[in-house]
């Protein structure tokens, strides 16, 4: 029951995700039908802007796949205030760390799909926007987990966010803070093998042909200790 009603609450956020990366997926190949001209710029570097715009798109749906937390949430609006119903799912016979489990499963499972969908455009893609390279299906393979682990960081900002701001300020704290992030990354020197933001770009499986373990590492761990602390502001609030 618990996914089933979840699913009910978000089920057009999810579809909202789909139809944006088939858009961006159509459009691109259509676009690339013809014979690309020939570019100065390293086909590297142009296939790095293509990969960190795409990975733009990841995180932006990360942050709204991640829900809000135990709150019941309107399926077609972001509200300010607690949802009329929030103190019925409250009400519900199972614990608070249950409810908060069952709801990140769920919007993560939403997320590993649109994950899979994006990469998939991609895949369609590439091989025509960048002939001179080759793209193996390992490597998509590869690229498809490397995305899910670096942004499921992005999506645990949002659940803890979830649990003590309006859906409102839910969605704009994460999109500040995560930018905040990006740029400070761009100055502080971080050890290439752990820069998720290469890892989605540069230094991804298709360009390096290998899965960037050090930055994966830290996403997951991050997210984990993201995600406890989510739990203990749950279990901790009284709504």
């Amino acid at each position: 029951m618990l996914w089933m009603k979840y699913w009910m609450e978000t089920r057009w956020r999810f579809l909202s995700a789909a139809a944006v990366f088939s858009f961006v997926a159509i459009s691109s190949y259509l676009q690339s039908a013809n014979a690309p001209r020939p570019n100065l710029i390293p086909v590297e570097q142009r296939l790095g802007v293509t990969l960190s715009t795409f990975a733009l798109f990841f995180v932006m749906q990360a942050v709204l796949l991640a829900g809000s937390g135990i709150k019941t949430q309107a399926p077609f609006r972001v509200g300010k205030g607690l949802h009329g119903s929030m103190h019925f799912t409250l009400s519900l016979p199972v614990s608070r760390l249950r409810l908060l489990a069952t709801r990140t499963g769920m919007g993560a499972l939403e997320l590993f799909m649109a994950v899979l969908l994006g990469v998939t455009g991609l895949v369609l893609l590439l091989p025509r926007q960048f002939p001179e390279m080759t793209f193996l299906v390992l490597d998509a393979v590869e690229y498809a987990f490397t995305v899910f682990a670096c942004v499921i960081v992005c999506f645990c900002v949002s659940v803890v966010l979830a649990t003590f701001l309006d859906d409102v300020w839910q969605m704009w704290g994460s999109i500040i803070l995560l930018g905040a992030v990006r740029g400070l990354a761009g100055v502080v020197n971080i050890p290439e093998k752990f820069d998720p933001f290469r890892a989605l770009g540069s230094a991804s499986p298709f360009m390096t042909h290998t899965i960037p373990w050090g930055a994966v590492a830290v996403c997951l761990t991050l997210a984990a200790a993201l995600w406890l602390l989510a739990a203990r502001i749950v279990q901790t609030r009284d709504y």
